[in-house]
């Protein structure tokens, strides 16, 4: 039985997959396993996969399925045929450094920690630096043993981190609709005392717009590039803001389906089963139900004011606390006042245009 497994799930990631594989396959830790779970894909991935399952037999374990399952559900099903003490989270288009296994592996056995994160460099779709770190881009600072620091926002990527199979047993399943595995993961973890991050970078972390996740890095390149005709951008300057408002809209739904209502839930019912601390997730599963109903937040105030552990893990405090009292309803109605103010603003400018030109 291998010490360490490799815990890769792929989906359509035939663009970068080969290169990923080459840096999982040149780790100076040898003694592992890579157990691949592919989620039906209909490009070249599969293809792929079994070429390099059969030239590295004994170090491949591949397993193509016939159903697509989602991005959480496939690697909750890649980690469970993981037969290692040791299991690295990997993603499909990433270069790891030769000694990341070896690295990680060390620190979690002198730690005897659960589950142990890195930094990574950003870099793009050639493998260039974007930025010397992830942490640093995302503002994100280190929570310690804060057994509050996870509850708002994840700081844990999954391909950074190696975890003790034993935390499978605490973790998985991971609850229905949670929706992404490594801050599940990484919350268990840290329940349990058992989380801690490594100042180190050993990975290239890709980013692209076909990133599953990503840190969005590539946003503002991408819609400033000046290869965009100026006809173009002209029209996307003057339709934007409807278009940013909706986008809006839309991302306050999103946010409260998949993060106020079921991580809130997820964390509240963990912590009652598990005869933990609850005093702070009920709350925060009461906020998240009431995020979605009510306009306004202000009776919860005083609970995020008495609780400042919540917010430790960021670098401004502050702008999050003002995040955490903005329903849903009030996102929206802000987003829709926004785009009724400019809709009238630009019918009054063409309106003195039209009047000038008459004139």
């Amino acid at each position: 039985m291998p010490a360490v497994s490799i815990a890769l799930a792929t989906f359509n990631g035939a663009q970068f997959l080969e290169e990923q594989l080459d840096s999982l396959l040149g780790q100076t830790f040898t003694d592992l396993e890579i157990v691949i779970s592919d989620d039906r894909s209909d490009d070249r991935t599969p293809e792929i996969l079994q070429s390099y399952a059969s030239r590295y037999p004994d170090t491949i374990r591949l397993h193509l399925h016939d159903t697509n399952v989602g991005y959480v559900r496939n690697f909750e099903r890649c980690l469970q045929a993981c037969n290692g003490d040791a299991i690295l989270l990997c993603d499909q288009d990433d270069v790891w450094e030769p000694d990341k296994v070896a690295v990680l592996l060390d620190t979690l056995r002198t730690r005897g920690d659960l589950l142990v994160y890195s930094d990574a460099i950003l870099v793009d779709t050639d493998n260039q630096q974007i930025h010397p770190s992830l942490w640093e881009h995302l503002g994100l600072r280190d929570i310690g043993d804060n057994r509050a620091g996870l509850y708002l926002r994840n700081a844990v990527t999954g391909c950074t981190c190696i975890l003790e199979r034993k935390l499978l047993s605490l973790a998985l399943p991971i609850p229905g609709g949670f929706p992404v595995h490594d801050w599940w993961l990484a919350y268990v973890a840290l329940q349990y005392g058992g989380l801690s991050r490594l100042d180190r970078r050993l990975t290239r972390y890709r980013q692209h717009a076909g990133n599953a996740l990503g840190t969005n890095i590539l946003k503002d390149k991408q819609t400033t590039s000046s290869h965009i005709p100026m006809a173009k951008r002209a029209w996307n300057r003057f339709v934007s803001p409807w278009k940013k408002n909706l986008e809006r809209i839309a991302k306050s739904r999103i946010q409260a389906r998949n993060f106020q209502l079921k991580v809130y839930a997820a964390f509240a019912r963990f912590n009652e089963q598990h005869a933990l601390d609850t005093s702070l997730s009920a709350v925060l599963a009461e906020w998240s139900q009431a995020y979605t109903r009510q306009i306004y937040l202000k009776e919860y105030q005083p609970f995020f004011d008495a609780h400042p552990e919540l917010f430790m893990l960021v670098e401004d405090p502050t702008i999050m606390k003002k995040q955490v009292l903005k329903s849903m309803k009030l996102r929206q109605i802000k987003a829709v006042k926004a785009m009724l103010i400019y809709t009238l603003s630009l019918a009054g400018m063409i309106g003195i245009s039209v009047s000038y030109l008459l004139d």
